[in-house]
Order: C-alpha cells, then structure tokens, then sequence
C-alpha cells in the first residue's frame, strides 16, 4: 500500500522561486472557506495554508536517486514509445483512468506512469529522474525534448 500524502507552496511565500523551500509535506485539509492547509509532516501538530493551485498527490513512486515523485513534477524517463528514446514528461494525474501519467513536454503524448506490471514499472523507474517541477522550474515547460 502506497502513502496518500500531498505537497504545497505555503501562502506566506511571494513566488515559488524564492530562493527558499516553501514546500509543505504531508495530509491535505480543504476547510469550508476554502482555504487549503497541509499538515506538515516535520510537526504534526501544525498546519499551514497552502496555495490551493501548486497542490500535488504523491504517486508512490521514486525516481532513480530516490526522490518522490509528485503531480506538478517534471521528470527526465524512457517510455517504451517505440522510438526508445529518453523524454521530458511532466506528472499529471488522469482522471479518466484513475492513474498518473506522464505527459510528453513536446508532443503532449501521455504515457501510463504508474503501469501495474511490476516489471516495466521498474525498467522505467531504474531511467526517471525529476529535474524539477512545474512552480519552481517554469522554463522546463517549454517544449524541449533535448538535453
């Protein structure tokens, strides 16, 4: 069984690329104001508001350094797209399928991220590496496929 636990960029920060880790781990509350907090994994007694627009679910996954691997996060990965070739993919969660895919930076292809067979999930995983995300990493989003 996989950890349900999410991530947010708390509201006291002015930007998202600050220069500090305004990065909040953990359980997700959405109050009836609407106001968005996450109990920070770090002090379980404390919550803090989040901004609602950077929250991401945790896939379960690692990437090949042992990061987590988060909605909103871009990945450097080998899909078996019949190129082999390595992309530039940015985790979205898919509704539709019930699953987190890996959206193609340039051809906005999707590919099934969390597969259910053990073996491709590894072959996959051994080659993933986040190399940012969508909020502190904004230049990543422009479409090169390329080193």
């Amino acid at each position: 069984m996989r950890d349900i636990k999410f991530r947010g960029f708390t509201v006291n920060e002015e930007k998202f690329n600050n220069g500090k880790d305004g990065w909040i781990y953990g359980n997700l509350s959405v109050l009836d104001d609407g106001t968005v907090d996450i109990q920070d994994i770090n002090d379980e007694n404390w919550f803090k508001a989040v901004n609602p627009e950077s929250v991401g679910q945790y896939t379960g996954l690692h990437d090949k350094n042992g990061k987590e691997i988060y909605e909103g996060d871009i990945i450097k990965s080998y899909f078996e797209n019949g190129l082999g070739a390595e992309n530039k993919c940015l985790i979205i969660y898919d509704e539709y399928l019930c699953a987190f895919m890996g959206q193609e930076l340039k051809t906005k292809q999707q590919y099934l991220f969390n597969e259910g067979n053990p073996n491709k999930k590894d072959k996959q995983l051994k080659y993933t590496e986040v190399i940012g995300n969508i909020y502190d990493n904004p230049e990543l989003l422009g479409g090169n496929n390329g080193d």
